[in-house]
């Protein structure tokens, strides 16, 4: 009896750790691979994908406004079909948060990622006006990966291409730059110091 119960014990504890391991790799609303997923396989490739992209989709707040949090968030997995039909054999991609995704793109060129980026933007937009829903935008910030790259730190990267991006609204596509990033810091700086330069 002991026996058989100690058996069960070990039995429930591996099915429950492969739970907890399962609900770690897995987004809830998706119910596909999350982050964590793709910077294990990442980890994996000796030569993996050449762009990490960090995409969201602009004014998605209305969308959730007018269609309340289960319509939004089923719009959320349309959007995310639409993505995964775009990507390639080599690509790998998931739902972050809210209207936000990532994806590892390979790519040739800059110029062939940006066809295939523009491509899934239209198709975003078609969707939009197929179900009635205020123009959709997508945009997205990108970084150029090297071999064995942190994906951890490199999306940090992404993400301030696309805000930067965002705040220029000069095109929906946005490269991270060192530059870009030292610029940013220096004229904050310089704002910060004008409150004390008036009152000297």
């Amino acid at each position: 009896m002991l026996l058989g119960s100690a058996g069960y014990i070990v039995w429930s504890y591996g099915k429950h750790r492969n739970r907890i391991s399962a609900l770690a790799y897995t987004d809830p609303l998706t119910q596909e691979g999350n982050f964590a997923s793709v910077k294990e396989v990442y980890a994996t490739m000796t030569n993996g994908p050449k762009y990490l992209v960090a995409m969201d989709i602009a004014r998605f707040s209305i969308v959730s406004i007018d269609r309340g949090r289960i319509g939004s968030n089923n719009i959320i997995i349309e959007i995310w079909q639409l993505i995964k039909a775009a990507l390639g054999k080599r690509d790998m991609g998931c739902h972050a948060e809210h209207d936000e995704f990532i994806m590892c793109i390979d790519c040739a060129s800059r110029e062939a990622l940006e066809e295939k980026l523009n491509n899934l933007d239209l198709s975003i937009q078609a969707l939009a006006k197929r179900i009635g829903v205020p123009s959709l935008r997508a945009y997205f910030g990108v970084v150029e990966l090297s071999p064995k790259d942190d994906l951890e730190a490199r999306l940090l990267e992404a993400y301030q291409a696309k805000h930067d991006v965002k705040k220029t609204k000069l095109s929906n596509i946005g490269y991270f730059s060192t530059a870009n990033t030292e610029a940013l810091k220096e004229k904050e700086k310089l704002l910060a110091a004008v409150p004390e330069a008036l009152e000297n």
